[in-house]
């Protein structure tokens, strides 16, 4: 799948069916991914039975389900998260939160403003190739460039959120 990861063996499957029973990971990762599972909740616990001991999952997920737009039903997302909600699901499920971040919080004012401008003027055009076109310009990667030099720092809002927990 990546000519870049060629010695690290990618899978694809439905995680809401796990079929992989009887094999298990240290690590998953699901960036951009639990937003477009209706059952999100089924989804986290088979991450669970998915994970050796000690296993590390990631998950980055955006936030704001105030913000869910015509955008969000055009990519096919079920939903929008909280830090908390996701948080709240992951430790229910049996998971340990090791750290929690929002990104893109230098980006948020405007992002949030175009997301609502959006829901109330243009609630059934397609957009999803012009927002593309919007997050590829120099100053979005300059502010996720200047996130990245201050990560050290907690932010309390951003555009999406990331959150690395633990199977003990």
């Amino acid at each position: 799948m990546s000519e870049k990861w060629k010695e690290i063996p990618f899978l694809k499957f439905d995680i809401t069916k796990n079929p992989l029973k009887n094999i298990k990971f240290d690590n998953i990762i699901m960036l951009n991914v639990l937003e477009h599972i209706k059952d999100d909740f089924l989804a986290i616990k088979n991450t669970f039975k998915l994970l050796n001991k000690n296993g590390t999952i990631y998950i980055e997920v955006p936030v704001h389900q105030f913000l869910y737009d015509n955008y969000d039903k055009q990519l096919f997302h079920f939903r929008r998260y909280s830090i908390e909600d996701l948080e709240k699901k992951l430790v229910k499920a049996g998971y340990k939160i090791i750290k929690k971040q929002h990104l893109g919080f230098f980006c948020f004012v405007p992002f949030a403003i175009t997301k609502i401008f959006n829901k109330l003027f243009f609630k059934n055009k397609s957009s999803v190739k012009n927002k593309i076109k919007v997050s590829n310009n120099i100053l979005v990667k300059f502010l996720f460039y200047l996130e990245e030099k201050l990560s050290y720092f907690y932010y309390q809002f951003g555009i999406r959120c990331f959150v690395i927990a633990k199977k003990l």
